[in-house]
């Protein structure tokens, strides 16, 4: 299956994981073989830790739900969402805004206060049908999903979508947590993609 396959934006590629994971070991080499060098310069790879999110989130849907997504990048200087999730069977698509969240050197004590900085961040983004990944570096731990998820319902989100995405490094795996709209039968759904054991599910 080829990695890139023609659609109207960014030079007219759209992208798999396995092209992803393409570009980011030549940065890892360019880094000498340091993949957090390259995920900590937001200046120089601010498009490729977009794409390296993305991919995880494509691949974790694959395997949950069977549907192969490709995403491409639009101009930055239009301002539109990040990703562009593009269906393999050319029925579907949807927009993706990323955001990553950190330990800041206040911390999130709370729930409160971390909604309130992504709905200052975010909460006016009104996209069509756009979808929403918050990607934590915060340890899935001490972190309380389901009280996030009530605290999350008292704003009034644009978003069709929004994921909380957690990665354990004990195990290798990252985490998507379903957070928005509200879930009727369970208050939390989540879906997982491990790097190791789903390496079967890499397209």
């Amino acid at each position: 299956m080829s990695n890139k396959i023609d659609v109207s934006c960014k030079d007219n590629k759209v992208y798999s994981p396995i092209g992803v994971q393409k570009l980011l070991r030549q940065a890892e080499k360019d880094n000498n073989g340091n993949l957090q060098a390259v995920l900590d310069n937001k200046h120089k790879y601010k498009e490729l830790i977009e794409l390296y999110h993305g991919n995880f989130l494509a691949l974790a849907l694959y395997k949950q739900y069977g549907e192969e997504f490709k995403f491409n990048m639009c101009p930055p200087e239009t301002d539109p969402p990040d990703l562009f999730f593009i269906q393999e069977n050319g029925k579907g698509a949807f927009p993706l805004e990323i955001m990553e969240l950190y330990k800041y050197e206040g911390k999130f004590k709370n729930n409160l206060k971390l909604i309130e900085h992504i709905w200052n961040k975010k909460g006016l983004m009104n996209y069509d049908l756009c979808y929403l990944l918050l990607s934590s570096r915060l340890s899935i731990g001490n972190f309380n999903v389901t009280e996030f998820i009530k605290e999350l319902k008292n704003y009034n989100w644009k978003f069709q979508r929004i994921y909380l995405s957690f990665y354990t490094a004990k195990i290798q795996q990252w985490t998507f947590f379903e957070v928005f709209p509200p879930a009727l039968n369970s208050d939390k759904i989540f879906m997982d993609f491990n790097l190791n054991k789903d390496k079967k599910y890499l397209y």
